[in-house]
């Protein structure tokens, strides 16, 4: 240590020494007034002091007292880290502490130091503004030492984003992971609760933390936070709270027996039963089976039991995962009985039934005799319940209320038991409702498609229109709106339409189509027409056609469909047609319209004739003013054929097939041409000329008298 004498004046020139106890040290002039020299070592104690100059004494005797050294020693820092917020008090442990001891982190002095004794020390980590690694030590400025250096972690808060599970089960060991950023190990904890657990991590982005690895550390039920730090000191608070739940407890199961083919649905009645979450399967185990369970209420949950062997099993309630480990404290079971079944269920008739409609069934199948000296019910579903009778040993008459739309497996229920085929189903459809029709009516003998709109419709396959009062078509489904019934022809008036789904049960509501009467086909012109074709038949008819409408012509041995097209007057509508050439055909036979191929009105009656042929003309010629009988040979006259000379109708008389007589009429000189026609339309394809001629006339007798 150097040792500062104030005195003097000292020269510079001269030699100085300090002599502690006749031990003589150099000593040094710094000022005229300062020596400064360096104390050997020496016992404890006080020693004599004198300065010599130049070997001589001068100036009194001094004392200095040589006292053992102060050192510090640092062995411990708790914890060894803290959040770079600062704040965090450091317990720190070592030897020669006094008063007047701080902490230092690196160049940075401790805001609050607190010396508790000469071993122990309270100090507060500084605020970094970044992670980082520093050095602590103990620094006395009163007698200038330093004690050793720690490493001393600055960290980062760790964010933590989930908690999963986010419940679990009272009373048992459980896993909990956090995941998040930033998680370091270095003193790190979790806090479930008032409780701290071990915590491991798992990678920077995950930890786990361990739940009732101790006993004083087992969660009772109820909400509890979690709590992370990574020093033990400080910790981070996560947002979500972990849900304990209670053991779940059997209080009583019904039934408590069930035949060994499995199905039967147990009502379990207990306490603290979960309802179903991504987390949580509500789940009955029977022995070392589990089956999947619906959950009611916190007291009630309805399981199927699986097939086993006939005997009892122990039945418990499930659905966390941690519930039903082994570790889980008070698992609570009771017993279900399996005895052996023979009974069998194979089909049921019918398989599709309306919602709405009372249950009529028949179940098939064997051992139904076992059945019959207790009440039997038949089953669809947990809560679809109908009344059931044995008939035989198999087969089974259900019958019931109403129930509710779905696909349900077919049980019989004896005693509390059920008995169950799982590849026997029954389906319940709904009831339909129609709400209008396009179009609104159709003509009594066409074939119609009427798209009926509504609500409920199913595509089941058997989807049928109720027609009128006893006619059934059937349905083309469309979507859930929309069904089509395809309608035969059917008689005239207002006829009620109705869809079923079933195939058996109609809609609740009906709607109204009127059948308009059968079109008249009042006239047509002409009635008859010649083989060779051509002609152009006009058909009055009761009501406006629209395009696509045909005329056929038909007799016992044939028939003969042509088209035709429209031509209206707002209230009543012409078709017209045009006759195609006809090889064979009889005389008489029946004009009729027709639409995609069927009859769509009354027939007339028509007749088809061979055309008349004009071979010559008896005289050829006659005077222009007419007024005298020609004779006309030719073939396949009638009463009906008409003689037109120079365009004009002539009177006419019917002698043979092959003679006709006539009037000429009046006409201009020249040729003229003569021809014939048995519709007063069609001529006959040849003609025959004729000539007018001046008119003879007299002008004078000579002589005028005579013998």
């Amino acid at each position: 240590t150097r040792v500062e004498v104030y005195g003097g004046p000292f020269a510079l020139s001269s030699s100085y020494s300090c002599s502690f106890d006749a031990i003589p040290v150099p000593a040094v002039v710094i000022t005229t007034t300062l020596l400064e020299c360096t104390q050997p070592a020496h016992a404890e104690g006080t020693a004599s002091l004198a300065i010599t100059k130049d070997g001589r004494a001068i100036g009194p005797l001094l004392e200095f007292l040589f006292v053992q050294q102060q050192t510090l020693t640092l062995t411990s820092v708790v914890p060894s880290s803290a959040l770079n917020t600062g704040g965090a008090m450091l317990t720190v442990s070592g030897d020669g502490f006094a008063p007047g001891a701080r902490c230092m982190f690196g160049s940075m002095l401790s805001t609050e130091t607190y010396v508790i004794s000469n071993q122990e020390i309270h100090c507060a980590a500084p605020e970094l503004g970044s992670a980082q690694t520093t050095t602590l030590f103990v620094w006395h400025a009163d007698a200038q030492l330093a004690s050793n250096a720690h490493q001393f972690r600055i960290y980062l808060a760790p964010v933590i984003t989930a908690l999963v599970p986010s419940s679990v089960c009272a009373g048992s060991r459980h896993s909990l992971s956090l995941t998040g950023y930033g998680f370091e190990d270095f003193e790190i904890q979790c806090k479930v609760g008032e409780y701290e657990v071990p915590a491991h991590v798992l990678s920077p982005d995950e930890i786990r933390c361990i739940l009732g690895a101790e006993p004083k550390a087992t969660a009772e039920p109820g909400k509890l936070s979690i709590e992370l730090s990574m020093n033990g000191l400080e910790f981070t608070v996560l947002d979500q709270l972990l849900t304990v739940h209670g053991v779940p407890t059997i209080t009583s199961l019904t039934p408590c027996r069930g035949p060994s083919t499995g199905g039967s649905a147990v009502t379990i009645v207990g306490s603290n039963f979960l309802p179903n979450t991504p987390e949580n399967d509500v789940a009955c185990d029977f022995g070392d089976v589990l089956s999947q369970g619906r959950y009611h209420t916190s007291t009630h949950v309805v399981c199927r039991s699986p097939p086993a062997s006939a005997g009892p099993v122990e039945v418990s309630v499930g659905g966390l995962a941690s519930c039903g480990s082994e570790d889980a404290a008070g698992i609570s079971t009771s017993v279900f009985e399996y005895w052996h079944s023979s009974v069998s269920i194979l089909d049921v008739m019918p398989s599709l039934v309306a919602a709405s409609a009372a249950v009529h069934l028949t179940v098939t199948g064997s051992g139904f005799d076992a059945l019959m000296h207790a009440p039997l019910g038949c089953g669809f579903g947990d809560s679809i319940r109908a009344e059931g009778m044995v008939v035989t040993s198999t087969l089974v008459r259900c019958f019931g209320g109403y129930s509710r739309p779905g696909k349900y497996a077919v049980e019989l229920t004896s005693q509390g038991v059920d008995f169950s085929s799982g590849s026997t189903h029954i389906t319940f459809v709904s009831s339909p409702t129609v709400s209008m029709t396009l179009p609104t009516s159709i003509r009594s003998e066409d074939p119609a498609a009427i798209r009926v709109f509504g609500r409920h419709f199913e595509n089941t396959g058997v989807l049928s229109c109720f027609f009128g009062v006893s006619a059934v078509y059937p349905g083309t489904w469309e979507s859930e709106n929309q069904t089509l019934c395809q309608i035969e022809g059917t008689a005239p008036g207002n006829k009620s339409l109705s869809v079923s789904n079933d195939g058996i049960t109609m809609s609740k509501s009906t709607l109204k189509v009127f059948v308009r009467p059968a079109l008249a086909l009042r006239s047509v012109y002409p009635s008859s027409a010649p083989r060779t074709g051509g002609t152009v038949l006009t058909l009055s008819t009761s009501d406006i056609l629209a395009e696509g409408v045909g005329c056929r012509l038909f007799s016992k041995s044939a028939q003969l469909t042509f088209p035709s097209h429209v031509r209206g007057n707002g209230s009543e509508s012409r078709q017209v047609c045009v006759l195609p050439p006809i090889d064979h055909a009889p005389s008489a036979v029946f004009l009729v319209l027709v639409l995609r191929g069927r009859p769509i009105s009354t027939a007339l009656s028509f007749e088809i004739y061979l055309p008349p042929i004009i071979y010559s003309i008896t005289p050829s010629s006659g005077p222009a003013q007419g007024a005298y009988i020609v004779t006309l040979i030719g073939s396949d006259f009638s009463y009906q054929t008409q003689v037109l000379i120079a365009n004009q109708t002539a009177a006419a008389s019917f002698i043979s097939s092959s003679l006709l007589t006539c009037t000429a009429p009046a006409s201009q000189q020249g040729y003229v041409s003569v021809e014939v026609s048995n519709n007063a339309v069609d001529v006959s394809p040849s003609s025959i000329p004729f000539e007018y001629v001046r008119d003879s006339s007299l002008s004078h007798v000579v002589p005028t008298f005579g013998t």
